[in-house]
């Protein structure tokens, strides 16, 4: 596995700087675990579900949510943000 960013020696700090003077829009986007772990414990970790949880994220991006998880539970999802909380059907 490569890590050049490892390999350069750059930090999380190093690479926020690094990344908020060349004008990225993600400098301060707060880290985020592994899509699979948006799957239940045991569940089949496929591309389709991967893609469900990736697109349910854009989506809350989009919506203007900065600090949330995407929890995907088959065909619903759960959402956790600074100040709320919600249920939602997914289809």
């Amino acid at each position: 596995m490569l890590a050049p960013l490892l390999d350069a020696a750059l930090g999380k700090a190093e690479i926020r700087l690094l990344s908020r003077r060349a004008g990225l829009p993600t400098w301060d986007r707060p880290a985020s675990a592994c899509l699979s772990s948006r799957l239940p414990y045991g569940t089949e970790v496929t591309p389709e579900r991967l893609g469900l949880v990736e697109r349910g994220e854009a989506e809350l991006r989009a919506l203007g949510f900065r600090h949330f998880i995407f929890f995907f539970f088959f065909i619903f999802f759960f959402s956790a943000s600074d100040s709320t909380t919600s249920s939602h059907a997914w289809k």
